[in-house]
């Protein structure tokens, strides 16, 4: 069984036709089994410290072979605000709970809780429910480097 120990973050180039295929708490996860695409079954023993993101390349150092890192779709809410204030203020409360949280142009992605989308209604934001891929946010203090 292949082993994946290097996360090479987003390569140039083309990508290998061969992905990975995970969602954002297994992307956070360094050590285990996976199946790629092609159904190969790979161990994974990469440095901690750092969770996968969707575009990372990773490498065996033993073989060569190169992998993609691919997020997979999510059940997902889908929180639109009015106006930056309005979102601003949505971040700081979700924030506060340390919730996994994706932001963008006046919206915010979240995995489904139901205090999560009362705190959101109540904040004004237009909810919807989606199956996307999830990109949270990284904690600050998590290193995106190559070590």
């Amino acid at each position: 069984m292949d082993g994946f120990d290097r996360n090479l973050g987003k390569a140039p180039g083309e990508p290998p036709e061969i992905f990975l295929t995970l969602d954002h708490q297994d992307r956070a996860r360094t050590r285990g089994e996976a199946r790629l695409s092609d159904g190969t079954l790979v161990r994974l023993f990469l440095p901690r410290g750092r969770p996968m993101e969707d575009g990372d390349l990773l490498e065996s150092s033993a073989s060569g072979r190169r992998i993609l890192v691919k997020a997979a779709k999510e059940d997902l809410f889908l929180a639109r605000a009015e106006s930056w204030e309005e979102l601003s203020r949505a971040a700081y409360h979700f924030g506060n709970r340390h919730a996994a949280l994706e932001l963008g142009d006046l919206f915010l992605k979240f995995p489904p809780d139901p205090v999560l989308e009362e705190m959101a209604r109540r904040l004004g934001l237009k909810l919807e429910r989606v199956e996307e891929p999830f990109r949270p946010e990284r904690a600050s203090y998590h290193s995106h480097g190559g070590d």
